[in-house]
């Protein structure tokens, strides 16, 4: 589209009349007996001084003695006793150091999120300014604020970013990987007011000339009205860009590059290009924060149950949309939701299942990946040798050849590899996905990048 994109503005009065909305259709989880709560600083448990084994903490304490440097303060989501500290592994692939906690029996389970007034949206974002940037990137940062996914890279990076590179447009990505897992619909439809409160007050903020959000040009308009409802009584600059939503449409990469025309290497933060770029689940997070001093304590999540749907052809009876407190097992909730009925040996993915992106039961929710597929384990293929049919680079979204690329991981060829678009690749699955001799093109593409 280039910077001057074709927007719709939905600061109508029009646009605020907005239908009743609907009860939540997220489910409140309690927390499991052990949560490991963890931080995205990059220091070893010693260096980050955790409070001690025994020590009994309340909802929201933190659970460390000194400052964290620009990872998460990591905070108890509910009452607790510390019984360990160690490393975990999140949804995004990444092992942090994590504290052990062990609930108390007594400590009661909070209900669902109080709804969030217009007026008290108003209030908050009529006393920023650029001036009070540093100050909320720390309120954010004790509040255990943070998101590092595909759809929302490294938040807090972009943030401490912004203060020596501020942006000129801060983009809310309201598109879904995966229709099964709807995950930022889901959250645009249940907390409107949080989403808009987040895109506006990051924009004043870091001074952004233009907030967007980027919807889904086939969706339903019903999952966003009540964002334009808000946006209308509050943040009337708050622009809806329509994009259709092919996949890997929600990648960064493709996604600067269709609304603005700026070429964002993978890899690299939306902030190098001027953009400051948040999801609909992050913004959730953001908006709270800033609007009512809340905690990120519970992030909501989406399960896809294929095992289910194999039982009933409903999509949407397949799909669960809960809130789970920060630091829960994935085995704990796909226990508690019955997922895959007793079967073992299942698959589990993070995000959109092209991408490969597998997780192990014991991974940790938090600020990762809050798309989460289940399926009966397949049988693995030996693949058949490549028979130059050119598939991967017709299918390619960004014109990579993946076939080259899998040959100069064989080779551990890095200049081959450069040569044949390494750099480019956004890892979107698309190329393993179409091989007729189910070779291991992204696996390779990984190897190449030191990944596994």
């Amino acid at each position: 589209m280039g910077d001057s994109a074709m927007e719709e503005n939905h600061s109508d009065p029009q646009a605020a009349e907005s239908p009743e909305q609907p009860s939540s259709h997220f489910r409140v989880l309690e927390a499991p007996t052990r949560l490991w709560v963890p931080c995205t600083a990059h220091a070893s448990p010693d260096e980050m001084h955790f409070k001690p084994a025994g020590t009994l903490v309340a909802v929201g304490e933190s659970l460390i003695e000194n400052d964290a440097g620009f990872g998460n303060t990591p905070l108890a989501p509910a009452a607790s006793h510390i019984v360990d500290t160690g490393r975990v592994t999140l949804t995004n692939g990444s092992e942090v150091p994590a504290v052990l906690l062990e609930t108390i029996e007594s400590a009661a389970t909070p209900g669902g999120f109080s709804p969030i007034s217009t007026e008290a949206v108003a209030g908050t974002l009529s006393g920023l300014g650029t001036a009070a940037l540093r100050i909320n990137i720390e309120r954010l940062r004790g509040g255990g604020v943070w998101a590092d996914r595909w759809t929302s890279p490294d938040l807090l990076g972009q943030l401490h970013a912004c203060i020596t590179n501020p942006p000129d447009i801060v983009l809310c990505n309201l598109l879904d990987a995966d229709r099964a897992v709807a995950i930022n619909q889901a959250c645009a439809r249940e907390y409107p007011a949080e989403i808009v409160a987040a895109v506006a007050a990051l924009a004043r903020l870091t001074g952004a000339g233009r907030a967007w959000a980027a919807v889904d040009a086939d969706q339903d308009t019903a999952a966003w009205i009540g964002m334009r409802a808000v946006a209308a009584q509050v943040a009337g600059d708050l622009r809806f860009v329509p994009i259709e939503n092919h996949y890997p449409q929600p990648d960064p990469t493709l996604l600067l590059h269709s609304l603005t025309g700026r070429r964002l290497r993978p890899g690299q933060l939306p902030t190098s290009q001027g953009v400051l770029l948040l999801d609909a689940a992050a913004a959730f997070g953001v908006g709270r924060a800033l609007v009512l001093g809340e905690s990120m304590l519970r992030v909501p999540l989406a399960v896809h149950d294929r095992v289910a749907l194999a039982v009933n052809a409903d999509p949407a009876a397949a799909t669960h949309l809960v809130i789970v407190p920060v630091g829960s097992p994935l085995r704990d909730i796909l226990h508690h939701l019955d997922v895959g009925h007793g079967r073992r040996g299942l698959d589990l993915w993070a995000g959109a299942p092209l991408r490969e992106r597998r997780l192990a039961s014991h991974c940790v929710i938090a600020g990762g990946e809050l798309g989460i597929f289940a399926a009966p384990r397949d049988p693995s293929i030996n693949p058949d040798p490549c028979i130059r049919c050119g598939w991967c680079v017709e299918g390619c979204p960004v014109d990579a050849q993946p076939a080259a690329l899998l040959d100069a991981a064989q080779r551990a060829d890095p200049r081959r590899a450069a040569r044949y678009g390494l750099d480019v690749c956004i890892e979107c699955g698309i190329c393993s996905y179409v091989c007729p001799s189910h070779l291991p093109l992204l696996q390779g593409i990984r190897i190449l990048r030191g990944e596994r």
